[in-house]
């Protein structure tokens, strides 16, 4: 994909979320319903809106494009490019009012991400990440800070209840060995690390449209994303996710989760 076409998919995003901004701010603090889906996890007339605007909006201006959406699963998947959709990542923190969710897209090409955002509408905060091209929040580029040691670094996740009982066992293995550690943020908190405000961010048993669209977002900022095991992330990857602003407190990490 040649820079031209990059600046025209650029504004498809753009527009994407500008018209996602304008259903997540008619809806929050100001839900009627919230629907529970098959995995227990509940799901919002704004998560149904987003996806189903995108779809419309994707598929006018790129009919031969696949589509992976959280909530209206998969068209066209073999395409070459593939655009991943969460329309509200972080669905608990929209329906009690905390604006730390976001709004993920990915575009893949040949299965490889190369360009995502994470957009929060409440703070007004649009995070975005070009292969070769850096990463910007609102325009300005922005990288990931060099925690020198894990013993110094400031950790987060979104929460222990979402690790099984040896990942949990390993994650406070963890605790233990950095300075500080922070609960809540679903995609947030990996904006955070790309933005050098946090050093390390842990989640597991995500799923594809959680962390695909982070890879970009990570690796732009100067940032390692991989798996427990230090893996490269694709698709078919198990979901727990480790990302560091440093090479080192990554290893270090890996050391105790791998």
């Amino acid at each position: 994909m040649d820079d031209f076409e990059i600046i025209e998919i650029k504004k498809l995003v753009d527009n994407l979320l500008d018209n996602s901004e304008d259903i997540i701010h008619k809806h929050y603090r100001n839900l009627d319903k919230i629907h529970v889906k098959p995995d227990e996890s509940p799901v919002t007339v704004a998560d149904h809106e987003i996806e189903l605007m995108m779809r419309k909006l994707i598929n006018e201006e790129y009919p031969e494009h696949g589509i992976v959406g959280e909530e209206f699963g998969n068209e066209n998947e073999d395409s070459r490019y593939k655009w991943i959709i969460d329309p509200i990542d972080g669905t608990l923190s929209f329906m009690v009012g905390r604006p730390i969710f976001g709004t993920l897209i990915a575009l893949l090409e040949d299965d490889v991400p190369i360009l995502s955002v994470i957009n929060q509408p409440i703070t007004q905060e649009r995070w975005l990440g070009i292969k070769n091209n850096g990463c910007t929040l609102n325009g300005k580029k922005i990288q990931v800070r060099n925690c020198k040691n894990l013993s110094e670094a400031i950790m987060a996740t979104t929460g222990p209840n979402y690790f099984k009982e040896k990942g949990l066992q390993k994650f406070n293995r963890l605790t233990e060995c950095v300075k500080h550690t922070i609960y809540g943020g679903d995609c947030y908190i990996f904006a955070l690390v790309a933005s050098g405000y946090l050093d390390l961010a842990i989640d597991s048993c995500l799923k594809p449209h959680d962390f695909m669209p982070l890879i970009p977002i990570i690796k732009e900022a100067g940032g390692i994303i991989t798996d427990w095991k230090g893996k490269e992330l694709n698709e078919r990857s198990n979901g727990n996710i480790v990302v560091a602003g440093s090479s080192l407190v990554h290893t270090q990490a890996i050391n105790i989760l791998g």
